[in-house]
């Protein structure tokens, strides 16, 4: 185990986990398939911790799409008491807001909490700045993470590989049945009272410091792996040992027809059915620009990170959540709040779909970089994310979720004498009346927007 960085003042640890980031970069370092790929939260903190005292225990996450991350997150919250923050995923099923609500987390405790011990279990580099700023104040900081997964940034702290621990709590749900291995089936009406019915079967594998991979036939049958034949040996040792009633304990051997075995029928997986960065030189999109220029003419400061590969964004989210977190506990100490509504607007690129839209006419404002603010009035007012898209010059849509929301957007918009229109939901976007083809009024500035960037919303702050 690492040394922290400094002597903290606190003997308590506090644990931070990006839990899409360990299972995807885990999921690429051990070469299986993300779907199959499994983080046990509970024995990962332990084997973090290493029999020292916990201050707390972070976790954050994006909408699972596989039953099993669900099914892993319910049990860290209400079984072990960890902090669990899941996020949705956007449109094209990218994640938002693990990051930035990771480092909030980060930031808290640093203002509220005696400095103790950070552990911060991802590679990202988007955590830098927190993590910098911690050992700063005095904490200790340790790095837990993946080796392929590992930032450049993180090499000045003390840093444990994932890869080293991983036997103690990674394990391999199968889709599906793999070959060339020796097989070992337990089956029995005893498992259906197995609070977690990974549970028992990943004790055996950790207790013999073995990669733990199994396949549910169904409901009461499960297929265990291993890939020596003493192995499979001493494994129908220990499950005949446990005495678990009516349990059925089969060596089935190597290379069996794993496509259907006898008196199963098809393998059907029974765990479906478990509950700012700096633009491109050529092509700075033009909202930005005009941003940049209302900031100044505001007389305040701007901070911009170059992107990474594939042009992706890295470090702006989470500098300027750390930068709010900053103001807000040195103005308001321990009063730290979510207040994005506040603030951040969504300028479309192409219409959104699933919306009610209201149709407004906003030829009275000759100034472009003004003409969001009577929109964003309204949203912000109402504590509503403000979502909008340009027709052309003079015409835009507002995005709002119900159709009450769109009633009392009408209303106000007919109080302040603008030429409104309620368009309803699931419009055709493609083509409006009288509008032609939605041709964003973002490109009509001379600059090239990369093709990439018609399929994305981006959202300002």
């Amino acid at each position: 185990m690492p040394e922290p960085t400094v002597y903290a003042a606190s003997d308590l640890v506090y644990i931070f986990i990006d839990y899409s980031n360990v299972v995807h970069e885990g999921s690429r370092e051990c070469s299986f398939p993300n779907e199959s790929f499994n983080v046990d939260l509970n024995r990962l903190v332990t084997t973090v911790c290493n029999e020292r005292k916990l201050g707390g225990v972070f976790i954050a996450g994006s909408t699972p799409t596989p039953a099993k991350d669900e099914l892993a997150w319910r049990r860290a919250e209400h079984h072990h008491g960890f902090n669990v923050e899941i996020f949705p995923r956007n449109a094209f099923n990218k994640e938002e807001g693990v990051d930035v609500h990771l480092a909030c987390e980060i930031k808290t405790v640093m203002f509220t909490k005696i400095p103790g011990t950070l552990i911060l279990i991802t590679g990202d580099s988007d955590f830098s700045e927190p993590v910098n700023q911690a050992k700063e104040k005095k904490w200790g900081v340790e790095i837990w993470s993946w080796p392929k997964g590992m930032a450049k940034t993180f090499k000045s702290f003390p840093y444990v590989s994932l890869k080293v621990h991983y036997l103690s709590f990674v394990y391999i749900a199968r889709k599906r049945p793999p070959k060339d291995k020796f097989v070992l089936k337990i089956s029995g009406n005893i498992i259906k009272s197995w609070e977690w019915k990974d549970g028992p079967i990943m004790e055996y594998y950790c207790t013999r410091k073995l990669l733990c991979q199994f396949y549910w036939i169904n409901d009461t049958t499960a297929h265990l792996y291993f890939k020596r034949e003493d192995q499979l040996q001493d494994a129908s040792n220990w499950w005949k040992s446990k005495d678990y009633p009516d349990m059925l304990v089969e060596k089935l051997g190597k290379d069996i027809k794993n496509d259907k075995m006898l008196h199963e029928g098809n393998h059907t997986n029974i765990q479906n059915n478990i509950v700012g960065s700096t633009p491109q030189a050529a092509s700075t999109p033009p909202k930005e620009e005009l941003s940049r220029e209302r900031i100044e003419d505001l007389g305040l400061d701007v901070k911009t990170f170059s992107r990474k590969a594939l042009n992706k964004e890295k470090g702006a989210d989470v500098h300027l959540a750390c930068s709010i977190m900053d103001v807000t506990y040195f103005e308001n100490p321990g009063m730290a709040r979510d207040h994005y509504r506040s603030f951040a607007y969504v300028t479309g690129t192409y219409p959104l779909k699933s919306k009610y839209v209201l149709k407004i006419s906003v030829d009275i404002i000759k100034d472009r970089r003004l003409r969001n603010e009577p929109i964003m009035e309204y949203y912000f007012t109402h504590n509503l994310l403000c979502q909008f898209y340009w027709i052309d010059d003079t015409i835009a849509h507002l995005y709002f979720s119900s159709e009450n929301q769109l009633q009392h957007a009408s209303n106000w918009w007919k109080s302040k004498d603008m030429l409104i229109e309620k368009l309803g939901k699931d419009i055709k976007n493609d083509k409006l009346p009288h509008e032609g083809n939605h041709t964003s009024i973002q490109n009509k500035t001379g600059h090239s927007i990369p093709s990439t960037s018609k399929k994305r919303r981006q959202i300002h702050r």
